[in-house]
């Protein structure tokens, strides 16, 4: 076995005038490295230079200043505040003792020492200062990261708002063209309208199916056409901020029936039964009541598109206290992948040219925009290849 003695972690500062209890004290602590002093002035100066100590023992009674003065000039220096003082003392009364831990001191030990109490003190206060020690260090590490996550917070939220102010703006750019490409649309498309419907009444007893059917093909795309300019409009006052919200009490059957009647042909023109089950009288208050047109309406008539055959019904209910309108349709369901993207404007499952239903992704993301506006919770049960449920639940 080697012969080496092991030092132990921590530094101690000894602080004594008698030169025999300096002794006893090197002997028992050999395993630390000591600092020593023979009184309080020295302790001070030693400080003083930068040598700091993990621990100081230090005897009260001295020549010059004492213990108690001198653990308190430590104390008072920010730089030596934290080092643990541990008097050694043959003073045994309580009022020493009481004034030894008002200055400072975290122990005592008595004269004569008694060596085991001795190094357990010493072992003891060296690991709690230890144990401090990393604990500020992981404290400053731990405030250093935060610092630094902050910082990078703070640059992520002021390039969010960047991006959301650039977002605002491009949108209300759009918003405001649309709505000025739409009213330039409507303007012209308002004529041939008329025009179209002076046609139709004028021809209407003439027996040529040729010209029948050129005449049903021109209402049928000038009704898709302002369908188009009535959402584009619709969509432009909700992200221009400029739809004015009236909230009133709403009769939500005479405004659904109005859409059904409205909607009635674009289902017959494709074969599809649409049916208005009114099992409850809906009278909703607090609502905008031209909202609760644009949402029922858009919801139907994006059934009645999506829907190649079978049936549309729409029904209107009370269940468990809460007003619910539903449009259960036989139609092509929505994908799992899809759904998520449904309301995001100008989009469809299927896109491009080649797609097989016309629209242009306005309806949905209109009826939510205005759900949202109306706090009315728009919920969709939905399976690709069998149909959907939309369901609203009103206030």
């Amino acid at each position: 076995m080697s012969d080496e003695i092991k030092i132990n972690e921590g530094k101690i500062l000894i602080v004594d005038d008698t030169p025999e209890n300096i002794d006893v004290l090197n002997n028992l602590l050999n395993n630390y490295k000591r600092i020593i002093a023979l009184n309080g002035n020295d302790a001070l100066k030693i400080l003083e230079k930068g040598q700091k100590p993990d621990l100081i023992l230090l005897d009260v009674i001295m020549p010059g200043i004492d213990g108690f003065e001198t653990c308190k000039k430590i104390k008072e220096n920010p730089k030596t505040s934290d080092i643990p003082v541990i008097f050694m003392t043959s003073l045994d009364d309580t009022v020493n003792k009481v004034k030894g831990f008002e200055v400072g001191a975290v122990d005592y030990v008595t004269k004569p020492f008694e060596p085991l109490e001795l190094l357990k003190r010493v072992e003891t206060h060296l690991k709690i200062t230890k144990l401090q020690n990393e604990l500020k260090n992981q404290n400053q590490i731990l405030e250093q990261k935060v610092e630094e996550r902050t910082k990078e917070l703070r640059e992520m939220n002021l390039e969010l708002k960047e991006a959301k102010e650039k977002a605002e703006a491009s949108d209300k750019l759009k918003g405001e063209f649309l709505a000025q490409i739409s009213h330039e649309i409507r303007t012209p498309l308002n004529a041939i309208v008329s025009l179209s419907s002076l046609l139709i009444v004028d021809f209407a007893d003439e027996e040529n199916e040729e010209l029948t059917e050129l005449l049903n093909g021109i209402k049928t795309g000038i009704d898709r056409i302002t369908r188009t300019v009535d959402l584009i409009l619709n969509y432009s006052d909700i992200i221009n901020n400029t739809y004015v919200f009236s909230p009133t009490t709403v009769n939500v059957n005479k405004l659904v029936n109005e859409n059904v009647n409205l909607l009635r042909d674009l289902a017959k023109n494709k074969n599809l039964e649409l049916n208005i089950i009114e099992q409850s009288d809906l009278t909703v208050e607090n609502v905008d009541p031209n909202s609760v047109r644009i949402i029922t309406k858009n919801i139907i008539e994006n059934a009645i598109i999506f829907t190649d055959k079978g049936k549309i019904d729409v029904i209107l209910k009370e269940e468990n206290g809460k007003k619910i309108f539903e449009c259960i349709d036989t139609g092509r369901g929505i994908s799992k992948e899809y759904l998520p993207k449904i309301f995001e404007p100008f989009t469809q499952e299927e896109q491009g040219y080649t797609r097989s239903v016309d629209g242009n992704g306005l309806g949905l993301p209109l009826a939510k925009a205005h759900c949202d506006l109306n706090k009315i919770t728009l919920e969709i049960d939905t399976e690709k290849g069998k149909g959907s449920t939309f369901r609203l639940i009103f206030p």
